[in-house]
């Protein structure tokens, strides 16, 4: 998923392209564009929150629940905040 710069294959400069796919700006895309960019975003959110909460399983083994129940907890916040501020 990474889009790395090839300045020299693109006869064009670093800056040009974004390292990242996630760092292209979206200024110019059309409506399709943006929603698939939001999907990949949703997805990429969700794979970090099960990541974290893969951490923090191994941190605190002892309380899995807590863990559990922490990153629920967050993730449901985050999601009521980006309804409001007019997100999906």
């Amino acid at each position: 998923m990474e889009r790395k710069n090839d300045a020299a294959g693109s006869g064009g400069t670093k800056d040009q392209l974004p390292q990242y796919w996630w760092e292209t700006p979206v200024e110019n895309m059309e409506v399709e564009e943006l929603e698939f960019f939001i999907e990949r975003m949703e997805t990429m959110r969700k794979k970090v929150l099960l990541r974290m909460e893969e951490i923090r399983m191994v941190e605190m083994p002892s309380a899995p629940a807590a863990g559990a129940a922490e990153a629920s907890s967050s993730a449901e916040a985050t999601k009521s905040a980006t309804k409001k501020q007019g997100g999906k």
